[in-house]
């Protein structure tokens, strides 16, 4: 089984240098709504921080929001298939492996018949991309 295989931890995405995650590589990064969040300059920031956590070799799961779709009624940027590419070039260390399009699913108090604190409702999901990066 995988008891004591995870180990999950929380850091400052666009400073991951100075987190408790520096000079640890992982075999396994997960990102699950982090990527879509920041702005190009803080994005970049992330980009070049994951390399220092992901062996190379190792894997980016990254799921982001995506520009596709009627979903776009509220809450983070959307991001294209594109933006996902340009973020991590073979130049800079990365080779994105795959992005398929997926559904993510939202916390369960944006539900399918209204928002939360005003926003309109999300029908519980929202397309979404879900790449495979490997680190060169």
């Amino acid at each position: 089984g995988m008891k004591g295989k995870v180990k999950w931890l929380l850091a400052d995405g666009v400073d991951l240098g100075a987190s408790p995650l520096a000079g640890k590589w992982w075999d396994v990064v997960l990102d699950v709504s982090t990527f879509h969040c920041f702005g190009n300059m803080d994005r970049a920031a992330y980009c070049e921080g994951l390399k220092g956590l992901v062996r190379p070799g190792g894997h980016l799961l990254l799921v982001a929001m995506s520009d596709k779709g009627s979903s776009h009624v509220a809450g983070p940027r959307r991001v294209s298939q594109n933006e996902i590419y340009k973020s991590f070039p073979a130049s800079s260390g990365w080779e994105v492996e795959s992005i398929e399009d997926t559904l993510l699913e939202h916390h369960p108090n944006i539900n399918r018949t209204g928002g939360r604190n005003g926003w309109p409702a999300w029908r519980g999901y929202a397309e979404a991309h879900l790449a495979v990066i490997r680190r060169l």
